[in-house]
C-alpha cells in the first residue's frame, strides 16, 4: 500500500477508533467510580488549561455505561481538556447494566457552563421528562461549542427543544419518540 492510501485510512472511522483505542491503552475510568472509596484518576477538578476544553458528561440512573465511558476515554486525551461527570444530584448513579455504581462528582445545579456537553443513551425516559434536567440542558447548551448525545441521549436533546429543525437519530426502538 502506498503512503496516499495509508493517509486516507487514518481519516476513516476505523482509523480514528484504532488510534483512540491505542491512545486510551489500559487507561482507568477517571471520574467514574466502580468501587466504594476508589479515587478518580485524571483531570476532573480545577479549570481546563488556557486553550483546553471544559467537557461535561451527564450521568443518570438507567444510562448505558459505554455511552458515557466511550466518549470519556477519547475526550480525556484532548490536550488541556477537563472532563467532569454531572448528575441531577452529585453521587452514585445506577446504570442499566447492573454494573456496580458510577459516581457523578458534580450536581447539575453547580454546573453553569461547558464547551462540550455529552448526553449518553440508555433509559432516557426519566431525564427527558425531568423539568430541572431539561432546563439545565438548555442553559448549558447556550454556553457550549458542541452539545451532543449518544444513541437515545438524543431523546433528551429533543425533549429540551434543541433538535427543532435539525436532522437527528436515535436507537431504532425510540425513533418514533424523537420528533
Amino acid at each position: 500500500m502506498d503512503n496516499t492510501a495509508n493517509d486516507r485510512t487514518a481519516l476513516t472511522r476505523r482509523g480514528f477508533l484504532k488510534a483512540a483505542s491505542l491512545a486510551a491503552g489500559a487507561g482507568a475510568l477517571g471520574g467514574l467510580r466502580l468501587e466504594a472509596g476508589a479515587e478518580p484518576i485524571g483531570r476532573a477538578d480545577g479549570p481546563p488549561d488556557k486553550d483546553g476544553l471544559d467537557i461535561v458528561i451527564f450521568l443518570y440512573d438507567g444510562m448505558t455505561v459505554l455511552d458515557a465511558v466511550g466518549p470519556y476515554e477519547v475526550l480525556r486525551f484532548l490536550p488541556g481538556a477537563r472532563v467532569r461527570f454531572a448528575a441531577k444530584k452529585a453521587g452514585p448513579v445506577r446504570p442499566d447494566s447492573g454494573i456496580a455504581v458510577l459516581h457523578a462528582a458534580h450536581a447539575i445545579a453547580d454546573m453553569d457552563r461547558a464547551d462540550i456537553l455529552v448526553l449518553p443513551g440508555g433509559d432516557a425516559g426519566r431525564p427527558a421528562q425531568d423539568k430541572d434536567v431539561l432546563e439545565w440542558v438548555r442553559r448549558i447548551h447556550e454556553t457550549t461549542k458542541w452539545t451532543t448525545s449518544v444513541c437515545v441521549g438524543s431523546i433528551i436533546l429533543g425533549a429540551a427543544g434543541l433538535l427543532k429543525g435539525l436532522e437527528a437519530t436515535s436507537h431504532w426502538n425510540t425513533m418514533e419518540a424523537l420528533p
